[in-house]
């Protein structure tokens, strides 16, 4: 078991409580009234005295048939009395500070104030009008000024109610937030003692106890991101989210290093003969795997979920989606098949026995950079959604991919496959990278499909590539390849450029039925043993120049919708273009026939076949049989033109305007044949 010491200590905070600073006192209620009330020697000098004027002439002038002259009077008195008001209200709005904070500290004093003055100013104010004669009955006026009064006081009162409730509310809310504190930080305590039980546990000697931590763990982590119940405030959720993800992560680099950890001081080597030890570590070994596989099968629960529908996919984050995974350097010696890893971070990790991810999802990014994988490596089925990364891995046995969709690119490129690899029926959405890499034995690629760039070039395969039937939606690099042993692309279908310029065909190679909807390039390539193009389709351009046909090359029924280019190739043996259809210009300049050249049946639809470009002259060997040239073409469409040439005291009949050349003859630094005859008439 493992040796890792881990434990949380529950942080508590240290609160210091703010020293208070001694507040400024309230200004006395009344002096706050007077400064309001009291007039400046402007209102004095402008309101109050023009005031009493007018009150004093209105005692002159009244009478009891009111004149234009009293009612001017009252008019005036109005105004001034409305400016007044306005003025004392500007005053009290500049004062409007000291008067709450006078208001809050000293209501009492606030409360008898208004009562005391307005009880006066409703005896005063009607008593001295009806002494001046500004108005008759002062009664009316009276009850005014007291219903006034009483409904300041009404108003007062609610607010006290209201203010009291108000202050009874706030302090339940201050005692909820208590409690609810109180509560967090209790549960928070009892997670940390679940914590650090469960990770003793995990790391204990005893079997069972480690088996039961792992969905102890996970459950803790599930608690800890159950947070939003426990409050209703943004600010204290953000902090409980913050620290959620904290722990949650922690408990899973708890699960991680437990993953990437030797289980008792194993060494690699007793790991790789696993079948050799003791009947007692194998149990051993055995009870480590269920704790692990238990470990990633928690993890696959709480990981995304991806459903295909009518080839599209959708996806759901899991708990556990958002949270970083490293598996590097791991020893892995279980299965991992048939479950969801959201970030496969395996670099250079070591799998023994065999590596079974079958059917298995890789959600992010799945990284095998580096990984050795010693026995057969199984990914039949398996997805990856996201980037698959496999530069430098090493496989030592079988490789097995088939039936394995990759959503996103794939890099094979460093890749070591030490024996068979399978790719059949897989699925590239994306650019898939295999630049340089070995195939030391057969390798397989039955209807897979490439839907985006496929980049082969300068890989080398030793053994047979059976890759018949395979799609490539996109560019097909195969630059500079090397096929030591028999290619197989039976029914390939290229729906963009194919290019297999200067790759080397060792062995047998078959292109037989293969469709190339865009252009094919063969340039520079070479066919050291029989070249099999029957029944291919080459819908654009076509481009054989500089190839090397070492052997046998068939293009039997091959259809070339346009320009077909073998300019300047070398036809070692016989080469068979019957029944073939070229639908646009076929080109030979300077290529060489060294055997027999068959054109029977073919059809060249629009264009004849064009065997002389100025001193770049097709040839045709003086030592093969004159019944092996063949060029009785298809009735339809354009026919050979025919000359007859004689080398070495035999007559040929052979394309108007190409030689007979001498294989036996000096060759020139150039590489042309010294031994040539006169073309062809």
């Amino acid at each position: 078991m493992l040796v890792t010491t881990l434990s949380s200590q529950s942080r508590q905070e240290i609160i210091v409580p703010p020293q208070e600073t001694p507040s400024k006192e309230s200004p006395d209620p009344i002096n706050v009234l007077i400064s309001i009330i009291k007039p400046g020697w402007k209102r004095v000098l402008f309101l109050i005295l023009p005031a009493i004027g007018l009150v004093i002439a209105h005692f002159i002038c009244y009478s009891d048939s009111p004149s234009t002259c009293i009612n001017i009077i009252r008019l005036c008195l109005t105004i001034i009395t409305v400016i007044y008001i306005g003025v004392s209200i500007g005053e009290a709005y500049k004062k409007k500070s000291d008067i709450i904070d006078s208001f809050q500290k000293n209501q009492p004093q606030f409360f008898t104030i208004i009562v005391v003055l307005g009880g006066t100013l409703a005896i005063l104010i009607p008593m001295i009008m009806n002494v001046t004669k500004l108005i008759g009955d002062g009664a009316p006026l009276t009850t005014a000024l007291l219903g006034i009064t009483g409904g300041i006081i009404a108003i007062f009162g609610y607010y006290k109610t209201h203010q009291k409730s108000e202050l009874e509310k706030e302090q339940l809310e201050i005692q909820k937030q208590k409690d609810t504190r109180d509560h967090i930080r209790q549960l928070h305590s009892s997670y940390n003692d679940r914590f650090d039980k469960a990770v003793a546990e995990l790391n204990s000697n005893d079997v069972k106890a480690a088996y039961a931590a792992v969905p102890k763990l996970a459950k803790l982590a599930d608690a800890w991101l159950d947070y939003k119940d426990l409050s209703n405030n943004k600010k204290e959720l953000k902090k409980l989210k913050k620290k959620a993800k904290k722990e949650v992560q922690t408990i899973i680099n708890i699960l991680c290093k437990y993953i990437r950890t030797t289980p008792n001081n194993y060494t690699d080597e007793q790991l790789e003969n696993f079948d050799s030890l003791p009947e007692s570590d194998k149990k051993a070994l055995a009870h480590e795997a269920d704790i692990r596989c238990l470990i990633f099968s928690e993890m696959s629960d709480r990981s995304s979920k991806a459903t295909f529908e009518n080839k599209k996919l959708t996806t759901i984050s899991g708990d556990w989606s958002e949270f970083d995974f490293d598996f590097s350097q791991a020893p892995v010696f279980y299965p991992l098949n048939n479950i969801t890893i959201e970030k496969g971070i395996f670099t250079s990790a070591k799998f023994y026995n065999n590596a079974n991810f079958n059917k298995s999802t890789f959600f992010q990014k799945a990284d095998f950079s580096k990984a050795t994988f010693t026995q057969n490596a199984d990914f039949a089925e398996a997805t990856f959604i996201q980037n698959a990364d496999f530069i430098g891995a090493t496989f030592a046995q079988e490789a097995v991919f088939s039936r394995v969709t990759f959503a996103q690119e794939a890099t094979f490129s460093g890749v070591t496959f030490t024996h068979r690899a399978y790719f059949n029926d897989a699925t590239f959405t994306q650019d898939v990278h295999f630049v340089g890499v070995v195939f030391p034995q057969d390798v397989y690629f039955l209807d897979a499909t490439f839907t985006q760039v496929a980049d082969f070039t300068e890989a080398t395969f030793a053994q047979n590539v059976y890759a018949s039937r395979v799609t490539f939606v996109q560019k097909a690099y195969f630059v500079e390849a090397t096929f030591n042993q028999e290619a197989y692309f039976v029914e390939a279908t290229f729906t963009q450029n194919a290019s297999f310029n200067g790759a080397t065909f060792t062995q047998y190679t078959s292109y037989s039925g293969a469709t190339f909807a865009q252009e094919a390039f063969f340039f520079g390539a070479t066919f050291t043993q029989n070249a099999d193009f029957n029944g291919a389709t080459f819908t654009q351009k076509a481009d054989f120049s500089v190839t090397t046909f070492a052997q046998k090359a068939e293009f039997r029924w091959a259809t070339f919708t346009k320009e077909a280019n073998f300019s300047d190739a070398t036809f070692t043996e016989e080469v068979n273009f019957s029944e073939a259809t070229f639908a646009e210009t076929a080109i030979f300049h300077k290529t060489t026939f060294t055997r027999a050249a068959n054109f029977s049946g073919a059809e060249f639809t629009k264009l004849e076949p064009s065997f002389v470009l100025k001193k770049r002259k097709a040839q045709f060997s003086a030592a093969a049989n004159p019944q092996d040239y063949d060029f009785s073409v298809a009735p339809v469409g354009k026919s050979i033109n025919r000359g007859h040439a004689t080398l070495l005291g035999e007559p040929f009949e052979i394309p108007l305007g190409t030689v007979l050349f001498d294989p036996m003859s000096p060759k020139y630094k150039d590489g042309n044949y010294s031994g040539l005859s006169e073309p062809a008439e």
